[in-house]
């Protein structure tokens, strides 16, 4: 069983209240990272999210706190993809996050 976030949860929160439960998925910001920011705030954001619920002790997948809004950069998803590639490996150490 997984649990989707929104952007507005915290993940930290989330695992100390439901990660012995539960998958956490989430929760990349759709719209401030994705769509309106640029590459480097998407990759931020999705280090952000990585460093905080890695170690849930049911898992972590992560993805947006909600759908993708239309128009987003091609480059914003393509940074989302990157990051989830280089980082989101176990077991995944973010004191190697550069």
């Amino acid at each position: 069983m997984g649990l989707s976030l929104d952007d507005k949860m915290d993940l930290a929160e989330a695992k100390r209240e439901v990660g012995d439960r539960v998958i956490l998925t989430g929760n990349v910001r759709p719209t401030e990272s994705m769509y309106l920011g640029t590459p480097e705030d998407v990759v931020k954001d999705a280090k952000e999210c990585l460093g905080k619920a890695y170690d849930n002790p049911k898992g972590y997948t992560l993805g947006l706190g909600c759908g993708l809004p239309m128009g987003t950069p091609l480059e914003n998803i393509q940074a989302l993809f990157w990051v989830a590639k280089k980082y989101g490996r176990y077991p995944l150490n973010p004191e190697t996050f550069s």
